[in-house]
């Protein structure tokens, strides 16, 4: 699921208290009941909130039980900003780490017009994403992947 922007609201809303009443969310983001209930119903179906009589939490480890998908798509402009940011840091020719997460995943992405760059990993993304460029060494804990 990709949040829509009154998703992403309501989704931030919750973390930001820990839980809210579907009442209370309908009046927060000025629309109906039924809408509150189908955003909910549907962002718990995705493992992001957990519903209860009334209302709707944050899951008691919220991270761990988003599937990657999503989890690329949460904050998917503040880690394209950062991810920028990092690039733009990154000179030609130089030698970084790059560890879990969807965050760095979108660095990777943003390092593929670099050149001459040796990057070492322990994530199986970040090392995917980055062998497509040839003018760029990628070691994993396994060896050196290979550009295609």
């Amino acid at each position: 699921m990709n949040p829509n922007p009154r998703q992403l609201l309501l989704l931030h809303a919750v973390q930001a208290q820990g839980s809210l009443t579907v009442d209370q969310l309908a009046d927060k983001l000025g629309v109906t009941l039924q809408t509150v209930r189908r955003d909910v119903q549907r962002m718990a179906d995705d493992g992001l909130l957990t519903r209860f009589h009334g209302g709707v939490r944050v899951p008691s480890s919220t991270i761990e039980n988003i599937a990657h998908p999503q989890r690329e798509n949460l904050h998917a402009e503040g880690k394209a900003r950062i991810a920028r940011a990092v690039a733009a840091e990154v000179p030609n020719d130089c030698s970084l780490i790059l560890n879990i997460g969807t965050t760095t995943e979108a660095i990777a992405k943003a390092l593929m017009q670099h050149k001459g760059l040796r990057v070492i990993t322990n994530n199986l993304n970040v090392a995917t994403i980055l062998s497509a460029n040839p003018q760029c060494e990628v070691i994993i804990a396994g060896g050196v992947v290979r550009g295609r």
